[in-house]
């Protein structure tokens, strides 16, 4: 599939998780789905697996172990590219309105149905 600027855009997920569990689901349902998932557990991580154009979606979790915060992480994926799309994720309150100030307004709220993931996953292709 082709974007509006003529670019390849990907059926592939970057899901930067810190809980095994939830990375595990997430990689399940998106992979059930019909996306190629990288699954990550940490910022450098994701900096490594990352180049630009290679994923259409990246589920970033707001509040990641090794020190790296998620937002941080999605503000740097988004410099490398701007085409794409960033969902941020917790169960903390006030991080829906931290993602928001940062001008990452796609939010997931934890604790999430797997319902809501794939609805999520159709709208993003």
């Amino acid at each position: 599939m082709k974007t509006a600027q003529g670019r390849n855009e990907p059926r592939c997920i970057l899901i930067i998780e810190d809980r095994e569990d939830v990375l595990g689901l997430l990689t399940m349902i998106a992979t059930l789905e019909g996306w190629a998932v990288a699954g990550v557990k940490n910022g450098q991580d994701a900096f490594k697996a990352f180049s630009p154009s290679r994923f259409a979606l990246a589920l970033v979790d707001v509040n990641l172990c090794d020190g790296i915060d998620g937002i941080a992480v999605a503000q740097r994926l988004l410099l490398e590219d701007s085409a794409l799309r960033v969902v941020m994720m917790s169960g903390k309150p006030g991080d829906e309105d931290r993602a928001s100030r940062a001008g990452l307004g796609a939010f997931l709220a934890k604790p999430f149905a797997p319902t809501r993931i794939i609805e999520l996953l159709q709208r993003r292709v």
